[in-house]
């Protein structure tokens, strides 16, 4: 009975999202979806962002270090919009699919500019290493979805090429 009254919330919940993000965006957002249960916690969403790579930290001529990433990760945060009020505290298994913008070479030119070249590559190998994305969004998130991205207990990750804009698939879910 409990169960049931759970995803019948649920059910509602992602109801309320689906019609919260179409309401007056100019942006695409596609799917948000961030849910708790008694004792687990769901976070999904895809954000229109293009992939980016975590820049090492640097260090000052006389002394101290910065973040040259500290700019992006803002932007990357506030791009996320509806970030869960309470942060997971659990174990979480986490799955990010990066979607990076194809450049023009890839394409053909003229009135076929929208056509793939048969040369183009199929798999995203260029110069932005996954490992580096990876670590972009954790930090990001850290103390913001969760306390710390030591609870990361598991990762799936892919990096492939989009026809359209550049945007990050993520799911976090606490396990239990």
């Amino acid at each position: 009975m409990k169960q049931m009254k759970q995803l019948k919330q649920l059910k509602q919940t992602t109801n309320e999202t689906k019609r919260n993000n179409i309401k007056g965006k100019v942006r695409k957002t596609v799917g948000f979806l961030s849910r708790r249960f008694s004792d687990w916690m769901i976070f999904e969403k895809t954000v229109p962002f293009e992939p980016v790579s975590l820049k090492r930290h640097r260090h000052r001529k006389h002394g101290g270090t910065y973040d040259p990433s500290k700019k992006e990760k803002e932007e990357f945060v506030k791009v996320l919009e509806h970030l869960p009020i309470e942060k997971m505290t659990q174990p979480i298994q986490c799955i990010l699919h990066f979607y990076c913008k194809r450049p023009k070479n890839h394409y053909k030119t003229g009135k076929n500019a929208h056509i793939l070249k048969e040369t183009s590559p199929k798999y995203n190998v260029n110069n932005k290493d996954l490992d580096n994305m990876v670590k972009f969004i954790l930090d990001a998130l850290n103390d913001k979805l969760y306390l710390d991205d030591c609870q990361i207990i598991e990762i799936l990750c892919s990096k492939n090429y989009s026809d359209n804009d550049g945007y990050i698939y993520m799911k976090f879910s606490e396990v239990i």
